[in-house]
């Protein structure tokens, strides 16, 4: 008979489990589950914001740490406590004479820029903009537009307007005279300050307008401008001086009561003489007359047109503040030569408008009652 062990079987150990949360890991095998969490997005999530990070500073116009301010930057977004700038105190309203080119904080050009705006008056070299200054270049631009040898501009860059700078009250008339050449002068030496340009904007009228008399005088014109005939009186006349071989020497003859006090003598005046290209021709040497040694520099300049033109465009100014004396004076010299086979022509001289139109002026910038009287001489050898 076999034999059977018998056992006592024991009762199954009973372990209590609870269900596994994934948020909430055992301790005993992983720690604290809430920190270990944590750590795994922390690191994804630094990674990422220093990607971004290095990505907007490569792409960032100033780099990472853009551009320090200024203390005295403008008040801006950027700097919002800055007190906003104070603007030069400027005479008028002057337009752009200065384009200034730079690479970061480096000056590498300085350009003239264009001036379509008002400019200075009498500002008129470099043409056609200016450089914010009146010396003497622009004096001597003025003498060219006054006798015919340049014309200024009236659009869209208004020379014209910046040329014609007087009555001085008005920022000008619309005619550009001797008048324009002495108050160009007054802003060079600083008796007037630079003022914005104003006034007209182109001429007035046909320069080569008639007199309105038949003795070549500016008497009439003068009042219908309301010049006052108690300013002054002034004869102008052509007279010759000499004639030696082919050459011709006339004289410019100036005669004036030479009013004293306050600059109100002549101090410039502009003509376009006439003669008759058939007998004279080439005028050259335009040269100031014996007047220079008592009336201080005279200054003249000729514009002689063509040859076959038949006419000599005249400035003449001195120096700021100087007026020719009274009496009789011989204030300006031009050679012509004497047309073969002439003799004894005589040859008539007279007065225009066209290409320089006729006036005078005080050294106070104010037009002068004047008298152009034509006249005729013999070419006959001295």
């Amino acid at each position: 008979m076999s034999k059977k062990k018998t056992e006592k079987a024991s009762a199954p150990e009973v372990v209590s489990v609870s269900p596994v949360d994934p948020l909430h890991e055992s301790t005993e095998e992983f720690g604290n589950p809430k920190s270990n969490r944590k750590k795994k997005l922390f690191y994804p999530v630094i990674g990422i914001v220093l990607i971004a990070l290095v990505g907007i500073g490569a792409m960032a116009k100033n780099g990472w740490f853009g551009t320090s301010i200024p203390e005295n930057a403008s008040s801006s977004s950027r700097n919002p406590v800055a007190a906003a700038p104070v603007p030069p105190v400027v005479t008028g309203t002057p337009g752009l004479l200065k384009e200034y080119i730079y690479a970061g904080s480096k000056l590498l050009a300085v350009d003239n820029a264009v001036v379509n705006g008002p400019g200075f008056e009498g500002d008129i070299a470099s043409r056609q903009s200016g450089d914010g200054q009146v010396l003497s270049d622009d004096v001597a631009q003025i003498r060219k537009f006054l006798n015919g040898t340049d014309t200024p501009e009236t659009a869209p860059i208004n020379e014209f307007q910046r040329a014609d700078m007087s009555p001085y009250a008005d920022r000008g008339d619309g005619w550009i005279l001797s008048d324009d050449v002495v108050q160009a002068r007054r802003y060079q030496n600083g008796t007037n300050p630079l003022t914005a340009a104003a006034g007209p904007t182109q001429q007035a009228g046909n320069r080569a307008t008639p007199q309105d008399d038949d003795n070549n005088t500016e008497k009439t014109r003068n009042k219908a401008e309301g010049v006052s005939s108690a300013t002054e009186l002034a004869v102008i006349k052509p007279v010759l001086v000499s004639r030696v071989g082919n050459k011709l020497t006339l004289g410019i003859k100036l005669v004036t009561n030479g009013v004293a006090g306050g600059g109100a003598g002549v101090s410039a005046l502009s003509f376009t003489l006439n003669y008759n290209p058939a007998v004279l021709s080439l005028p050259n040497n335009c040269q100031p007359g014996d007047a220079s040694r008592t009336a201080g520099e005279i200054n003249i300049l000729c514009n002689y047109g063509q040859p076959e033109a038949g006419f000599v465009g005249v400035v003449i100014d001195l120096e700021p503040d100087q007026t020719f004396s009274a009496g009789a004076q011989q204030i300006g010299l031009i050679d012509f030569t004497v047309a073969p086979g002439a003799e004894p022509t005589l040859a008539a001289f007279g007065f225009g408008d066209a290409p320089c139109r006729r006036s005078a002026s005080n050294a106070l910038g104010n037009r002068i009652m004047t008298t152009f009287t034509a006249n005729t001489t013999s070419v006959t050898v001295q």
